[in-house]
């Protein structure tokens, strides 16, 4: 069994017994220090005492509040293609789960061609790269950066952030928060007692 399969039991109460029932225990407690973070690190942003950067384009992030599949991915996609089809030049920032790429910023696609394979970028910028020949894929830790770099070297004028709802420190224009219909909320537990990632 995978350890996501055994957190999501342990989440959704599936699996019982003593140990599971106090390593649930646990997890829920660990949520506090988690929920504290969070709400202090928010509050900082909005009274404005975290710098948010604004880039000369609009910004839109694409996320979600559970950890998981909520068709991020498939909706970054398609909304890169609505963009394109609408005369607009975009460019997808990720941040590159999964891959080794270590510089600040890494080019996965540019407008001709993919540079970069799957250990390098990891999994979701390369299946994006793929998906949208043409557009422009860049990952970093700072989006901030891929997105300067995404306007600068390759004339983007609209940046869609995948994955991005809870990284605050890139001004956005738009959010939009995808949420799965079939357990929208998880356990209505924050990380690490659920899968929520903010209050």
């Amino acid at each position: 069994m995978n350890l996501e399969v055994t957190i999501q039991g342990i989440w959704n109460e599936a699996k019982q017994g003593g140990r599971t029932a106090f390593l649930r225990a646990g997890l829920r407690l660990l949520s506090l220090p988690y929920r504290g973070g969070v709400a202090a690190r928010n509050r900082l942003y909005d009274l404005g005492l975290l710098p948010q950067v604004k880039l000369p384009c609009p910004v839109i992030a694409v996320g979600n509040l559970t950890v998981g599949g909520a068709g991020k991915t498939p909706t970054v996609i398609l909304l890169a293609n609505l963009l394109r089809e609408k005369g607009y030049r975009p460019a997808v920032l990720s941040r590159g789960y999964g891959g080794r790429a270590g510089s600040p910023v890494s080019i996965v696609s540019n407008e001709n061609q993919i540079l970069m394979e799957w250990g390098e970028a990891g999994d979701e910028p390369v299946l994006i790269a793929r998906a949208i020949p043409g557009v422009p894929v860049l990952t970093g830790a700072k989006r901030h950066l891929t997105g300067r770099a995404a306007v600068e070297q390759h004339n983007a004028n609209v940046l869609i952030l995948d994955d991005a709802f809870q990284h605050r420190q890139l001004f956005r224009d738009l959010d939009i928060v995808l949420v799965n219909a079939a357990l929208p909320f998880g356990n209505g537990r924050l990380l690490p007692g659920g899968p929520l990632r903010e209050p």
